[in-house]
């Protein structure tokens, strides 16, 4: 909340910088801890459509959250920070039922746990900037609090069933490496056309981009983070390590977001990089398939 609240009133270069560098390093303890809670519940068998249900959480505020949030805007900007304040509130009250949880974990031995995936994990947080990208060319297209808020819920509102079922496949599968070579390469193609004049500048067409790649871009999420609680022993350890190089993968991912936008004709070479990072992905992911690095 600190961090949106800076973003909004002191709307500069570098608060915004500094606030999302410390905003990535809460996320790490939050959504490790979030992540344990999540997954200690999931049995391994079924790790595939836990994380579908994982991801669907957070598409399901997502259908509401920003059409809402772009009624009250147009309101007034201080009574959308007004009503983020209460959401806030209310989850701090529901917080007093949460069961006391002790976690005890060694950076060291996290980032051991995840020696081989790390690879993997860094280069979707890189690639994770591509949000960053899809945001502010967003902003540009779209003039009013309202339609933008109309946008987000239109884009939120794709795939649920569809993901829960994928997510369900995937646990049939005995490596999901099956799913995440092909998935990695349709990623990075995807990204490549965000680089083109015709979609930066026709709201259909990018519409119909942001929902293509959604889609995928949210399957292969849920399919990710399950290969990675399926493939290290220690859920715990691996959820931590995997927060914290993903955010050392998102700030370099970002930081060459930012040189884009502030040199313009970058940025077709930024999102060609952030392309780069899914095929590479592939390609890691297939080599570790025919090493047995990872069965």
């Amino acid at each position: 909340m600190s961090v949106f609240l800076l973003q909004v009133f002191i709307p500069i270069l570098p608060i915004y910088l500094i606030t999302t560098l410390l905003a990535g390093l809460a996320s790490v303890t939050f959504y490790g801890t979030y992540n344990v809670s999540h997954f200690e519940l999931t049995p391994r068998n079924k790790t595939g459509s836990g994380a579908a249900i994982f991801f669907n959480m957070l598409t399901g505020v997502g259908i509401v959250a920003p059409l809402a949030a772009g009624i009250v805007a147009t309101l007034s900007i201080y009574s959308l920070i007004g009503l983020s304040t209460i959401f806030l509130l209310i989850a701090f009250y529901f917080l007093r039922f949460q069961e006391e949880v002790t976690i005890h974990f060694s950076l060291k031995e996290s980032l051991q746990e995840i020696r081989g995936v790390w690879p993997l994990v860094f280069l979707r947080g890189i690639h994770e900037a591509l949000g960053t990208v899809i945001l502010l060319i967003t902003l540009t297209l779209f003039k009013e609090f309202f339609d933008l808020g109309l946008y987000g819920t239109m884009i939120a509102g794709l795939g649920i069933i569809i993901s829960q079922i994928i997510g369900k496949k995937s646990d049939a599968l005995t490596s999901k490496k099956n799913l995440l070579v092909p998935l990695a390469v349709v990623n990075g193609i995807l990204t490549l056309l965000y680089a083109l004049d015709i979609f930066q500048t026709n709201i259909l067409l990018w519409a119909i981009l942001n929902l293509v790649v959604g889609k995928f871009d949210g399957i292969f999420d849920q399919t990710s983070i399950a290969f990675v609680m399926d493939e290290t022993a220690d859920r715990l350890k691996a959820t931590f390590g995997r927060e914290l190089v993903l955010n050392i993968g998102r700030l370099l991912g970002n930081a060459a977001v930012i040189i884009g936008f502030i040199f313009p004709t970058l940025l077709p070479l930024v999102i060609t990089f952030l392309a780069a990072t899914m095929l590479i992905y592939a390609l890691v992911a297939w080599r570790m398939k025919h090493r047995h690095q990872i069965l």
